[in-house]
């Protein structure tokens, strides 16, 4: 409800935006710009300074007021629903991540390709705990969290290249924690392996299938 400069009492019907400030008779209504303004009191008992397509500074204020409330309303109810929904995605992804660890095998994402262009299997990705996102294989929920999955490999667990000097080192440093669930159990027995390398029993598996690669063809970035 909202009070104008007339003394009569108006609720605001239907609103769709005001383009102009002015106030005219319609059929039972009041019409300001091209939102309907519903009378409590008959449109016949109004002021008779009121006519059509009159324009007031007084009347414009009030309006333009009241129209502006109810679009700051409309606004923070938009922003609450767009929280309600980024809020849990979040979360649910920070959590998934923190349960998650650095994939156990090299993958592709483009970082490192032959000179013929295409990729080479040479990133140990983080993944999280449930989804998995690299480049030729990706799930439903590695594609639903494919942006926050891009921002975390950016700027909080970073991508390994095993094509790097240090590449192998880094991988064979990284604790228990920072491993993939899914390959954990190989990590225990490479690390209690008796042998030296623990590659024996096929136990150290980034190692074994990028020996294969061609040097001759070599990285391109």
């Amino acid at each position: 409800m909202e009070r104008h400069a007339y003394g009569r009492w108006y609720r605001l019907e239907r609103l769709v935006g005001c383009q102009r400030v002015c106030l005219r008779r319609g059929e039972g209504q009041l019409v300001f710009g091209s939102a309907r303004l519903v009378p409590d009191e008959p449109v016949a008992e109004l002021d008779a300074s009121i006519t059509p397509h009159c324009s007031s500074d007084a009347v414009g204020s009030a309006q333009v007021s009241s129209l502006l409330a109810v679009k700051v309303r409309t606004t923070g109810r938009l922003a609450w629903m767009l929280s309600g929904m980024v809020v849990p995605y979040v979360l649910s992804y920070y959590i998934n991540s923190a349960l998650g660890g650095y994939w156990g095998r090299p993958e592709m994402d483009g970082h490192d390709r032959y000179t013929f262009g295409l990729a080479m299997p040479t990133a140990i990705l983080w993944q999280p705990r449930y989804g998995h996102l690299a480049m030729g294989r990706a799930d439903f929920l590695g594609l639903a969290f494919s942006s926050l999955i891009w921002l975390d490999r950016r700027f909080v667990h970073q991508t390994i290249y095993i094509s790097a000097p240090n590449g192998f080192d880094r991988v064979n440093h990284l604790s228990r924690e920072r491993i993939h669930p899914e390959f954990r159990d190989m990590y225990d027995r490479y690390h209690t392996n008796s042998q030296p390398g623990g590659a024996a029993n096929g136990s150290q598996p980034i190692r074994a299938e990028t020996n294969g690669t061609s040097s001759a063809a070599g990285p391109r970035r």
